[in-house]
């Protein structure tokens, strides 16, 4: 009995067949899109983007002032990259037609240096803000890279005839950033 049964076995699991393994391709793709942001920050992480220069004083008249903002800019780039700098206009009075013409007589300038922990920028030193792109800074390929701007008002008195009215006076313009593949 036990030689019908193991005979039954064999003949019944000998007709079976034994599963084949199978495959299946699938392509994996990863697509690298150009990576290239810049945001003003107001230097603590923040996103108040005003900057003043605040002349209040007989020294400050005299020998200019200078605001510096730490980590002021944020930009990513996935290639080299620039940053360019470039106002609206002139300085307008907000209260009058008075303005304070951009350039080396009368103007604005800025300096970019590397921000906390991030290296190898390159500075293009003092520019004059105009209305006109400037290269500000430069760097290599960099995720949430930061850049601190000083902001240079001229001294030497250069804004003295510029007060207009009691309770102070105050020009403004807009600065446009640009971040672009170097």
């Amino acid at each position: 009995m036990k030689k019908i049964l193991i005979l039954a076995a064999v003949s019944v699991f000998g007709f079976i067949s034994v599963a084949q393994a199978q495959t299946a391709n699938a392509t994996l793709n990863v697509v690298l899109e150009p990576l290239l942001s810049i945001a003003v920050q107001n230097g603590n992480g923040g996103s108040a983007t005003d900057v003043k220069l605040v002349y209040d004083s007989r020294q400050k008249y005299n020998d200019g002032v200078t605001e510096n903002i730490v980590d002021h800019l944020k930009v990513s780039s996935a290639h080299a990259y620039q940053v360019k700098v470039k106002a609206l206009g002139d300085l307008q009075n907000v209260s009058s037609s008075d303005v304070i013409a951009l350039g080396a007589t009368e103007g604005i300038s800025l300096k970019a240096t590397a921000g906390t922990g991030t290296t190898r920028l390159t500075s293009a030193g003092n520019v004059s803000l105009s209305t006109s792109e400037q290269t500000l800074i430069s760097g290599p390929a960099v995720f949430d890279g930061l850049i601190n701007v000083a902001y240079r008002g001229k001294g030497r008195n250069a804004y003295l005839t510029k007060f207009k009215q009691d309770g102070g006076t105050t020009y403004t313009t807009t600065l446009t950033y640009t971040i672009t593949v170097n």
